[in-house]
């Protein structure tokens, strides 16, 4: 590879690859030095949750969603003497949380699930106006069952 881009091995500092065994072996029988990239690595301990599930489907519809995203900003956003280095990358994924999952208290299935759900009721909504959009879309719910 670097002799058909013409890269000298002396100019080459490291090299960022994603973490297969054979990328990692490949650098290691070059002699040059590489990390495994942080993103993909986030990316597969994402996935590894995901598959965690019986089903993905379980993972995306279920009343642990608005809960696992509340307690997420909860942990994001707080503030500890041990994330000197880190604080911009929490700020930064706290941000991106907040940006994608924005509506997720308004999605009826996620809110009426988790207000079914024993173990959580209301506790996880982030305003009242949430906790009582989750109450309407529950009673029109019910509606629709007794008409």
């Amino acid at each position: 590879m670097l002799v058909k881009w013409k890269i000298p091995k002396s100019n080459v500092h490291v090299v960022l690859r994603d973490n297969a065994s054979n990328m990692k072996k490949a650098m290691d029988e070059m002699d040059v030095p590489s990390l495994g990239c942080f993103a993909h690595t986030l990316q597969l301990v994402v996935h590894e949750g995901l598959l965690s599930q019986r089903s993905v489907s379980d993972a995306l519809a279920n009343a642990e969603v608005i809960p696992s995203f509340t307690v997420l900003k909860c942990l994001l956003a707080r503030e500890n003497e041990g994330d000197t280095g880190i604080q911009t990358m929490k700020t930064t994924l706290l941000e991106a949380v907040q940006k994608r999952f924005k509506t997720i208290e308004n999605k009826a299935l996620y809110s009426v699930a988790t207000l079914l759900d024993p173990r959580f009721k209301d506790r996880y909504f982030t305003g009242a106006d949430n906790i009582k959009h989750a109450k309407d879309a529950l009673t029109r719910e019910v509606e629709k069952m007794e008409a």
